[in-house]
């Protein structure tokens, strides 16, 4: 998938898309607790026994070098 064709993602569409990547990554046990109210963690799951939360952020754009800092 191009960059572009990321931009076009619905912010669920995106969520799902990080969710598959993350499984192909290793992360087990991996749950979706995302939502309005997700504390700013999207999903939970473990790798080599360790509880990872990851938060995704979709965006329209790139970040500009100020927003990364």
């Amino acid at each position: 998938m191009n960059q572009d064709a990321l931009y076009q993602l619905t912010p669920f569409e995106f969520e799902q898309l990080a969710g598959q990547l993350l499984t192909s990554e290793g992360i087990d046990r991996l749950n979706y607790v995302g939502g309005a109210i997700d504390s700013c963690v999207d999903f939970v799951g473990e790798q080599n026994g360790e509880t990872i939360a990851v938060e995704v952020k979709h965006r329209e754009r790139p970040f500009s070098v100020n927003e990364l800092r």
